[in-house]
């Protein structure tokens, strides 16, 4: 399911590099919504996640919530000291990361990428400790 050439699409800003001027002009064209507010919604409810993530996390619920801030996803209590995290995005990586940076210990119920992801990740950096200056 490709894109005509003529079709509405929206674009992540994060992921631009170098803009720079095309050199040339568009022709003006009618919106498909009321404004382009409208526009980006309508593209962003339509948007399907690549990777769905559900860690536990040893930490209180409501910790974790704090921690979260406005970020999707939904956590859920499993005990007095640990809860359940649920995320989706398009990048496992995004995803490992933001778990990460939580700053507590977890323990990845799905998807195995994740855990393969995480694998690579941990050796990645234990790599680069080899060069690091005493301490």
């Amino acid at each position: 399911m490709g894109c005509a050439a003529r079709d509405w699409r929206t674009f992540r800003v994060d992921r631009a590099s170098r803009p720079r001027l095309a050199g040339g002009r568009s022709l003006s064209r009618t919106l498909p919504a009321a404004d382009a507010a409208t526009l980006v919604r309508q593209a962003l409810s339509n948007w399907q996640p690549g990777h769905d993530v559900v860690v536990v996390l040893h930490a209180s619920a409501e910790e974790i919530v704090g921690r979260l801030g406005r970020s999707t996803g939904s956590v859920e209590p499993v005990d007095e000291g640990t809860c359940r995290l649920r995320m989706s995005a398009d990048s496992i990586e995004w995803l490992a990361v933001r778990i990460a940076v939580l700053g507590v210990d977890f323990t990845v119920e799905s998807p195995t990428a994740l855990v393969d992801y995480f694998g690579q990740l941990a050796a990645r950096i234990t790599r680069s400790l080899g060069t690091a200056p005493e301490r």
